[in-house]
């Protein structure tokens, strides 16, 4: 993989082009985006830390498929 290979979340994270560049400003939009609310949802207290680590780790799953597939689209191009 590109540069660094994992996903930091939370409301500290970089954006998700800085730590991935790789990846389309339409996925980077979305996954930010995800990170935002997934975060404000906890603090909230409208889902539960065990909710929360679930969510998280299907959010890790879908960056890692998007910067795979954008990985195989640059090398085929």
């Amino acid at each position: 993989m590109q540069g660094n290979n994992h996903v930091e979340m939370g409301w500290g994270a970089p954006p998700m082009k800085e730590q991935h560049p790789v990846l389309s400003d339409c996925d980077c939009i979305h996954f930010d985006r995800d990170n935002q609310d997934l975060s404000r949802l906890v603090v909230r207290g409208l889902i539960t830390r065990s909710a929360a680590a679930a969510a998280r780790k299907k959010y890790v799953r879908h960056v890692e498929k998007a910067i795979r597939a954008a990985i195989a689209q640059e090398e085929g191009s």
